[in-house]
C-alpha cells in the first residue's frame, strides 16, 4: 500500500506540472487499466521519449499495475494480485517443458572485458529454421543483422553485407515459397537499435526491400513480433509500442488495427481467422475477425 501512495503521489505532483490526461484519469480515481494505458499512448504517439517527461513514471506505474488487474481493472491491494498471480503460474506450470536435450552452438570462448563486458558474446533475439533444408539456420542480432547457418550452426555468416547493419527482432520463411523472407528490424527487447519496419527478400536473401511501413530510427519504435498468415502469406501483422500494424497486399500498405503497445502475437492453431495479442506481457486480446476487431480476455483464466 505504500508503494501504492508513493506513485500516485508521484503522478499527482506530475500531474499538477504537466497536467496530462492520463495522470488525470488516475488522481481522479479510473481504475480501467485499458482506458489508462491507451489516453497514454494516444499522448504519446509520434513524441520522442525525454529525459523528465514522465515516460518514465507511467512505465514504473504501468509495471506496478500489471500483477495486480482483474477483469482489466487494477486491485489497490498489492497481496490480492500476488496470489491472482501465483495462481496465473499454478495454472500454466504443467504445459511447461520438464526435460529434452540441448547442445551449445557456441561461442565457446571469449575474452572478459571490464565491468563484465564480453566481447563477441552477443543476444540472439530469434532463430529460424528452413522449412525444407534443416540444417539451414538463420538467428537475428540486436545490432548486427541476420546471420546464416548452412551446417546446422558449426559456421555462421551475415546474410546482408551490403546493408547498414541493422538489429532484427523477427525473421520468417514462406513456407509456400522458400524464396521468400521477411525481416522485422530493431531489437525490442534492449533498444540496441530501434526499429526501421519490415523488409521483403523473394530471392533468398539476396537483395531486399523495405516495405511501406518504414518508421524512423528517431520515433524509437520497438516491434516485438512479426506474423505472417500461413495461409495467405500477403497478410502480415506487426506487434510492437506503436500498435498492431497489419497489411493485407505483401507489404505494399498499411494500417493499424490496434492502438497502445503490444509485445507478442500469434494465430490460433488452425485457424488464422482469430488472433491472439498481448499488450506489456500483462494484458490478452482476441480478434475473431482477422483483425478488424479485437476484444479484451476478462481474466487470465479466460477459454481461449
Amino acid at each position: 500500500m505504500l508503494r501504492a501512495c508513493l506513485a500516485t503521489l508521484t503522478l499527482a505532483l506530475l500531474l499538477s506540472l504537466q497536467g496530462q490526461n492520463w495522470q488525470k484519469m488516475i488522481i481522479e480515481g479510473e481504475n480501467d487499466f485499458i482506458k489508462i494505458q491507451e489516453a497514454f499512448y494516444a499522448e504519446w504517439d509520434g513524441k520522442q521519449i525525454e529525459r523528465g517527461s514522465s515516460y518514465k513514471q507511467f512505465k514504473r506505474w504501468e509495471h506496478q499495475m500489471l500483477p495486480r488487474l482483474v477483469d482489466g481493472r487494477y486491485l489497490p491491494n498489492t497481496a490480492e494480485g500476488y496470489f491472482i498471480r501465483q495462481e496465473e503460474q499454478d495454472r500454466v506450470a504443467p504445459r511447461r517443458m520438464t526435460e529434452t536435450t540441448w547442445r551449445s552452438l557456441g561461442p565457446d570462448s571469449w575474452t572478459n572485458g571490464p565491468n563484465g563486458y564480453n566481447p563477441g558474446v552477443g543476444r540472439v533475439n530469434c532463430i529460424n529454421v528452413h522449412p525444407s533444408e534443416p540444417n539451414t539456420l538463420f538467428i537475428g542480432t540486436p545490432g548486427g543483422g541476420l546471420w546464416k547457418s548452412t551446417n546446422g550452426g558449426s559456421s555462421w555468416a551475415p546474410v546482408f553485407e551490403d546493408l547498414t547493419v541493422l538489429g532484427v527482432t523477427d525473421f520468417y520463411i514462406d513456407p509456400n515459397d522458400t524464396d521468400t523472407y521477411y525481416l522485422l528490424t530493431g531489437d525490442a527487447y534492449g533498444g540496441d537499435t530501434y526499429s526501421v519496419g519490415v523488409f521483403i527478400s523473394k530471392d533468398a536473401g539476396i537483395t531486399w526491400t523495405p516495405t511501406d511501413y518504414n518508421p524512423m530510427v528517431t520515433n524509437q519504435v520497438r516491434n516485438y513480433r512479426m506474423l505472417v498468415d500461413p495461409t495467405d502469406s500477403d497478410v502480415i501483422f506487426v506487434a510492437g509500442s506503436s500498435g498492431i500494424q497489419r497489411s493485407l497486399d505483401g507489404g505494399d500498405n498499411w494500417n493499424v488495427v490496434r492502438t497502445g503497445s503490444f509485445t507478442d502475437i500469434e494465430f490460433k492453431p488452425g485457424d488464422p481467422s482469430v488472433i491472439y495479442t498481448s499488450a506489456n506481457g500483462g494484458l490478452f486480446y482476441r480478434s475473431t475477425d482477422g483483425g478488424d476487431n479485437w476484444e479484451l480476455i476478462q481474466s487470465s483464466n479466460s477459454a481461449l
